[in-house]
Parts: structure tokens; sequence; C-alpha cells
């Protein structure tokens, strides 16, 4: 078999690392795949499913990565690398680019743009890789803009590979049960003492406590809501959440008067699969706020297990999710953040109580949204076998 390179993450809890695995998955049976992990120390090991998996943090330093990865090409021989990872940092890895070429290695790079794509700057890197490939068409029409704009000349081949939400979310009402009732069975599963909110609308943030994510924007949404919602409730799921951002939160909700409105972990622990699928389908409506999102998976995977889903209205998003989604309205952002090459847009408390209030007091719209979210979320191209057979192609295709 020949051999591939990955260079991503693969910490638990992570969208990014999710996507490495199921990528891992539908090349292992193909390929000798090994996923140089950015984000762990300690041994080479390999993965229960297949997949050789070797860590290269390096005390974070990019230099250190770099040299290390470079050793690691010299000794592996892939015909391939992909890499899966931020953006910002490409420059400091043009070496390792050139050297991959020298020994003949085909250079594909999977574009995780979370923003609105405005100048290539620091990422004009990109433009030595042997294909670019993008999870969505309105993402490549962004970056074939820049590109216009920019005269750069001959260009990289461009591909389109969606992600895949794997079929272990989808879940629903049974037989003659309905959409409450379904909830219900739910809680008294998930909320196994004390409360288990049987009677309460209950609002979930999946998100990760990143800055572009705007978790403070949910809370201050929700807390306008909340005074014409008296059974609404706000789950926080904060996966990797320390006890100071932990603490953080706590006051922004006793700073808005929400106490007893929100749930919130007490550790760090990660959810294991059949309790975040148990959360899943507790809640009645999945929120991202996000100032600017990519594929948004944990919204994905809320939505498969047949609940209604409110969004960012980017237009990688409106492209995922059709008509089967809310959007929230875009206002420009005086949010900073550390990527030049994009702009954020984020959404505004009033327009995420708005929404809310929507699916709260309409309770057709609730059940229809819910519905359509799950059937969008199981069209062939989301289905895992469909995206596996992609990348299979791709790659066969370059690696002739």
């Amino acid at each position: 078999m020949k051999k591939i390179a990955i260079i991503s993450t693969i910490e638990k809890g992570v969208g990014l690392s999710s996507v490495s695995n199921l990528i891992i998955d539908a090349l292992k049976d193909h390929y000798q795949v090994f996923l140089f992990a950015m984000d762990q120390e300690g041994d080479v090991y390999t993965r229960a499913e297949g997949g050789t998996i070797i860590p290269c943090f390096c005390n974070g330093s990019l230099l250190h990565q770099q040299n290390f990865l470079m050793s690691g090409f010299r000794a592996l021989q892939p015909a391939l690398f992909l890499w899966y990872f931020d953006l910002f940092p490409l420059n400091y890895f043009s070496t390792l680019f050139a050297y991959s070429k020298r020994l003949g290695i085909k250079r594909t790079i999977y574009i995780p743009v979370d923003g609105d794509l405005v100048d290539l700057g620091q990422i004009a890197v990109v433009l030595e890789f042997d294909r670019l490939i993008f999870f969505s068409k309105s993402i490549k029409d962004q970056f074939d803009a820049v590109l216009e704009k920019a005269n750069c000349g001959v260009l990289p081949e461009c591909t389109v590979i969606g992600h895949s939400v794997e079929t272990f979310w989808s879940s629903g009402p049974v037989k003659d049960q309905t959409l409450a009732e379904y909830r219900v069975a739910a809680r008294r599963a998930f909320f196994k003492k004390g409360n288990n909110y049987e009677d309460s609308f209950i609002v979930l943030n999946a998100n990760r406590n990143w800055a572009r994510k705007r978790l403070d924007l949910t809370i201050e949404g929700f807390s306008k809501f909340s005074k014409m919602a008296p059974n609404a409730v706000l789950f926080l799921h904060l996966p990797h959440a320390t006890l100071k951002e932990r603490l953080f939160f706590k006051s922004e909700v006793l700073r808005l008067g929400i106490e007893g409105r929100v749930i919130m972990p007490n550790d760090e622990t990660i959810l294991p699969l059949k309790d975040l699928k148990l959360l899943y389908q507790s809640c009645d409506v999945g929120i991202n706020t996000s100032m600017g999102e990519g594929w948004g998976l944990a919204s994905n995977e809320h939505g498969l297990t047949t609940a209604a889903q409110i969004v960012p209205g980017f237009s990688n998003q409106k492209e995922i999710w059709g008509d089967a989604a809310v959007f929230l309205e875009l206002v420009e952002s005086t949010y900073q953040w550390s990527h030049p090459h994009l702009e954020y847009r984020s959404t505004t408390p009033t327009d995420i109580c708005k929404n809310l209030l929507m699916l709260y007091t309409d309770e057709r719209a609730l059940i229809s949204y819910s519905v359509k979210a799950r059937k969008r979320m199981l069209m062939e191209k989301f289905r895992l076998e469909f995206v596996n057979q992609e990348w299979v192609n791709l790659f066969e295709s370059i690696i002739k």
C-alpha cells in the first residue's frame, strides 16, 4: 500500500479532529495512513480502527514541528500529504512544503475557512500546493474571487468535498410517539437525578469556548428571550472548558440575572458519545452564534437527532442547510481576530431573541424545522459512505 500523511489534530471534542478521524477511516483500507497530530505529545500509536498517530506538538514550537515533519516525511516517503490544520501558521512551514516537492510528495490542503475570505495575505503559500480542497462551493467561490482580484496567474486544481455526518446520531420519534414525548424520554435518561426538565424548552449551544464562537452572544440573547419564555432553559455544553472559563460564564449568568435558567458542566469531562446523543435528543433547539463558522459539525449532529437549528447566516451555512435551518442576521463585527486574511461578522442578542421566540411560540414551525433538519442531514451528500468514496476517488486521481 502507498503511504499518505495527514497533518491535523486528534483531540476529542473538536470538530476538526472529528473530521480528520473520518478521513483516516475513509482511506485506511486503501493506503497506509499516518496522522501527524499537531496537538499531541507522547509516543506513536495505532488507532483501534486503523491508522498511525504520530504526536508532534514539540512544545508548541512551529520551527521544531516543521523539522519534525521534515524528518518524518524523509523516513516515511509518503506519496501525498494532506494539510488539514489552521491556515494562519502556513508561512512558517514553507520550507516543509518546498522540501516535500523535492521528495516528489504531492501536496494537498483541505481549507477550513471560517470567515469571509478577503485577502490571501499570509496564506498565499496555498498557491504552491498541487490540489486545494474546499468543504463547500461558497467557500471556493470566495477563494476564486480573491484570486481573480489578485491576478495570481496559474492556479492549483480545486475540489469540493463536504464533511460527512455519522448516522450514529440519526434518531427521532418512533411509531406513534410525538416529538414532545421523544424529548421527555431522552430527558429522563440524561438528567438522571433531580430536575429532569420535562416541561422545559431547552436551548443547546454545543460549541467550545473559542473566541469566535461568541458564546457570550448566546447568553445575552437567551437572557432577553427568557423574560418572555418562563420555562426556557439554556444548556451550555462547554467541552474542554477550564474552571476559569466556567467561572466566567457563571459570573455572566449572575450579571444578567438568569441563574437557575442556565445549565453548564461542573468539570472538563467530555461526554461519552451515547450521553452526548441523549443531550442532543433532550434539547428542543440548537443554536450557533459564531462570528465565523466553517462547517458547524455540532449543529449537523444535533439536527440529525430531529432538533431545529439556529445558525449564523454565512453563505456556506446557507449552502449546507438550505431551507432546513433558521438563519441569524449578520452585522459587521468590531471584534478583533488573529487572521488578517478573513473578515468576521456576528449576530446580535436581539436577533437571537427574536428567532428563539419564533420557535418557542410557533409549535408548527418548531416541529417543521426539527423534521427538516434531520431530513437534510440524511441527504446522500452528507452520508459517510458517499464522502468517504469522494476522498478515495480524489487521492486515486492524484496518486497515479
